[in-house]
């Protein structure tokens, strides 16, 4: 009961930052706030204070920061477009500032050589083990690798897309002398696994981060990750490529957060609260992310208009962009059903 009342709290928090950037940014550029509420559909407690109302709601889902539309329209299209982006971005200042305790805390997954073995291609690339990987490429696909989490999803990723004549290209650093260079292979087949292999392994564990600039930059590391992660599964979603399971909707979300955080408990407290903060990132930059998206009714929506605004010098008609953001509220509103039903069938 303990860790399903911390998971609500969870979503709450996160959605209560959200809401809070679109409020301050509101506030700066003087722009009123009607309502200002955690939750969604029946008034627990409210209270007003200035201009604006506070209140908490029933259902522990979502949240609101309503203004006066008059007000906000009236504002330069640069100061709307900053209210609009607010929400996202206090998404990923969260997730920032979370990422800077976790780092602090149990360090980061440096992405350096473990073992290169002696029988395939890579062991004569110039690769040795404890080279600090910083790029690797392959084909037409190539990222820069700041974390080992970084190496893990581009594999996962693009690493079905490996042939015997695929040429993977490394790049590394040596931490003894800070030299670069690199190495280039190709994979070899495995019987064992049916695939391609490198023939090298890497550190998947996190080591202690002392100093501060240091955990300022894995921190944000920590950050791009998830940014990226979460770009990525968009793109599996929108190709048609996720399953139902890999759909969560907030039932799913805080079962799975009940569920983690009850397991974590038996390791004691720090660690629950770490295992907690992880959550609280992945999710939070994930809802920044969603919200950016170009789909009317959702913040990035509001944002093409804005922009196209600041691009002609000239709005698109107001009755014309509220009736898309109606059509595009109610696609949303079917959306969420269609994802609570997809929730509860398969929690059944």
């Amino acid at each position: 009961m303990i860790s399903f009342i911390i998971a609500i709290i969870v979503l709450g928090l996160i959605v209560t930052f959200h809401e809070l950037g679109h409020f301050l940014f509101s506030r700066l550029f003087s722009v009123k706030v009607i309502n200002f509420s955690l939750g969604m559909g029946p008034e627990l407690w409210s209270f007003v204070r200035g201009d604006t109302e506070y209140s908490l709601r029933a259902v522990p889902f979502g949240g609101s920061c309503m203004m006066d539309e008059d007000d906000f329209l009236d504002k330069a299209p640069w100061k709307r477009f900053f209210i609009v982006l607010g929400g996202p971005l206090f998404n990923l200042i969260l997730a920032f500032l979370l990422s800077l305790v976790l780092t602090a805390d149990i360090g980061a997954d440096i992405p350096f050589v473990a073992a290169v073995e002696k029988d395939m291609p890579a062991y004569d690339s110039g690769l040795s083990e404890g080279d600090i990987i910083t790029c690797i490429s392959f084909g037409e696909a190539s990222a820069d690798i700041h974390v080992s989490r970084d190496l893990y999803l581009f594999l996962y990723i693009h690493g079905a897309d490996l042939t015997e004549d695929t040429v993977i290209n490394i790049r590394y650093m040596d931490p003894a002398d800070g030299e670069e260079g690199w190495a280039s292979f190709r994979p070899a087949y495995s019987e064992e696994t049916g695939s391609y292999r490198m023939g090298i392994s890497y550190n998947m564990a996190y080591l202690p981060i002392d100093s501060p600039m240091e955990v300022i930059r894995y921190g944000a590391y920590n950050l791009r990750y998830n940014l990226v992660s979460a770009f990525e599964s968009v793109k599996l979603l929108l190709s048609g490529g996720a399953e139902r399971t890999d759909v969560m909707g907030p039932v799913r979300i805080v079962g799975t957060i009940d569920d983690t955080v009850s397991e974590a408990s038996d390791y004691g407290i720090r660690f629950t609260l770490m295992t907690i903060f992880n959550i609280m990132i992945v999710i939070s930059v994930s809802l920044g992310v969603m919200n950016l998206l170009p789909i009317p009714a959702l913040d990035g929506g509001r944002l093409i208009f804005i922009l196209i605004e600041l691009i002609f010098r000239k709005p698109v008609p107001r009755k014309l962009e509220a009736a898309i953001h109606m059509g595009g509220m109610a696609l949303l509103l079917l959306l969420m059903m269609l994802i609570l039903f997809n929730d509860i069938s398969l929690l059944a």
